[in-house]
């Protein structure tokens, strides 16, 4: 299965009405953590419901782009794993579940690495395999997105800290079961609450904000990183969007 077909799948996954559930602490979530970030060149990669509403309500960029493997409404065609991007041109690359769409997780983070200046920043919405979610692809066998594989927060800072990455905050969102039924969500709406304020980090959408640093302070590096074949244009010749762009 193609990872254009990959992301479609996962719209229509959000679009349902156990992703519905967790979408409105998702954004709230990410809204927060970009609201004080800022620079020339933004990138979101996932489906629309995800960051559109997100990429226009804060932080302070110039140029705001979006990609999806399939294009459709948006301005780039590329995957996470092979961004079409020249190096050291982004401020900010934010990206829905790419390590779980893509089989080459490390990739994906190497090719964020590459194109993010100094001091940029990576935000990463993924599925925490520790929680309700975790649980339930036990259960929910071969159907999307319980067929991929969830990566944790721990194992994501260590990838991140070899490639010099800074971890500046994590949030969860998606305390309960993710299950379809409008009866059951009811009957668990409490979980949610409890969840929410004294097990945390046991919510099923993780989103992680981070930072890379400007100079190295590891030679473990070195070990990871190759560079991609590179385009010769910043941002492959793409026009900015009126979409969330500051007035």
């Amino acid at each position: 299965m193609g990872i254009a077909t990959l992301y479609e799948q996962l719209g229509h996954w959000y679009a349902s009405r156990a992703g519905q559930e967790s979408l409105a602490l998702i954004h709230e979530h990410l809204m927060h953590l970009q609201e004080n970030l800022s620079g020339q060149h933004a990138l979101y990669c996932g489906p629309d419901v995800l960051f559109n509403e997100v990429s226009a309500a804060r932080g302070s960029f110039d140029h705001r782009f979006f990609m999806h493997p399939g294009a459709g409404q948006s301005q780039i065609r590329g995957r996470p794993d092979a961004l079409p991007l020249a190096a050291n041109c982004l401020d900010l690359l934010a990206l829905s579940h790419p390590l779980e769409l893509s089989d080459q997780p490390h990739v994906v983070l190497r090719e964020a690495d590459r194109v993010l200046v100094g001091n940029g920043h990576l935000l990463l919405v993924g599925f925490n395999p520790w929680s309700w979610y975790g649980l339930y692809r036990l259960l929910a066998v071969g159907r999307f997105p319980w067929d991929r594989h969830f990566y944790g927060f721990r194992r994501i800072r260590d990838w991140l800290s070899v490639l010099n990455f800074e971890i500046q905050d994590c949030r969860y969102a998606a305390f309960r079961p993710p299950i379809q039924s409008q009866f059951l969500q009811q009957r668990t709406s409490g979980l949610e609450l409890q969840a929410r304020w004294r097990l945390d980090h046991l919510g099923g959408v993780y989103c992680v904000l981070a930072r890379k640093l400007r100079v190295p302070v590891t030679p473990a590096r070195e070990r990871w990183y190759r560079s991609p074949v590179l385009i010769s244009e910043r941002l492959a010749g793409v026009e900015p969007t009126s979409r969330g762009m500051n007035p």
